[in-house]
């Protein structure tokens, strides 16, 4: 409509000018006060635009740092990397973000050519909020010890997806059946135990988004709904989302030991049986995700 006027986009805007187009990639980061990185974006595209997963969801682009000649513009959403996802297709694309920043003093590095280019510049409050500085400040601190939460949880489901995959991988090779008997023994009773610690953190079932009513919820899914309590408004978080957080942090982090003596006991043990059959032995570290 000609009598209406259009909102501006959500964020932080950055303009920059580039006399010639470079050939090499181009970053731009975020800083806070402290220049700890928050985020770095790339001029190098990742993901298809538009690509959807196997439940219909959108998957996340990163945005790009165009590098045309001339005036180019940047919008940063203001949110800090979002938590780890469990390894699978069928994820929903939700749930995972990172806080958004509180109002404070951040800064913007363009690198470009090997030159380095910074500026400062505030997010402010909004005037018309009632919480305070140290309210918003506890807001973001408590959204980020459950993103750090949901990562720790994911990463050991992730954790033994890849170790029971390796199982089965090395008890498949085992040729004699003497062999077989004794590596399909400690395999299922390794496996018995990864999956008692697995059911406790996480519902697989329900990870792609649907059907959440059928199958009953587990940690994961717990401790990423409580993020949307003090992320629905800008106030300090309640007594009570500390005290929820704090309990399933405390029932995660037995979870977590559990599959950490698994590993050291368990694991080793089959890992034995492996080297008698001078099969290499299992790598239970996953691969760093960005």
């Amino acid at each position: 409509m000609l009598d209406c006027g259009e909102n501006p986009e959500s964020g932080v805007t950055i303009h920059y000018y580039i006399k010639d187009k470079p050939e090499g990639n181009v970053s731009l980061a975020f800083l806070d006060n402290n220049d700890n990185e928050i985020r770095t974006f790339s001029s190098k595209e990742t993901g298809t635009e538009g690509s959807t997963t196997k439940t219909g969801d959108l998957k996340h682009k990163e945005p790009v740092v165009r590098t045309e000649s001339g005036m180019n513009r940047f919008i940063w959403d203001t949110r800090y990397p979002g938590a780890v996802k469990p390894d699978t297709d069928e994820v929903a694309d939700n749930g995972y973000d990172g806080p958004i920043a509180p109002p404070g003093t951040y800064k913007a590095r363009l690198e470009i050519d090997g030159a380095s280019h910074t500026k400062t510049f505030e997010i402010l409050k909004d005037p018309r909020i009632e919480a305070s500085q140290e309210d918003l400040q506890d807001q973001f601190d408590l959204l980020i010890k459950i993103r750090d939460k949901v990562s720790e949880t994911y990463e050991a489901a992730n954790r033994i997806t890849d170790i029971r995959d390796q199982v089965d991988s090395w008890t498949s090779r085992a040729t004699s059946d003497s062999a077989k008997d004794a590596v399909s023994s400690a395999a299922n009773e390794l496996k018995e135990k990864l999956t008692s610690v697995e059911n406790e953190i996480v519902q697989r079932k329900t990870l792609g988004g649907v059907d959440r009513l059928s199958e009953p919820s587990k940690l994961d899914a717990k401790i990423k709904e409580i993020a949307f309590v003090p992320s629905s408004a800008d106030y300090r978080p309640t007594k009570q989302a500390y005290e929820v957080f704090d309990d399933l942090s405390a029932r995660l982090d037995i979870q977590f030991k559990n599959l950490q003596d698994i590993i050291d006991n368990d694991l080793r043990k089959f890992v034995v049986i492996l080297e008698e059959l001078e099969v290499p032995a299992i790598n239970t570290q996953m691969a760093s995700q960005d």
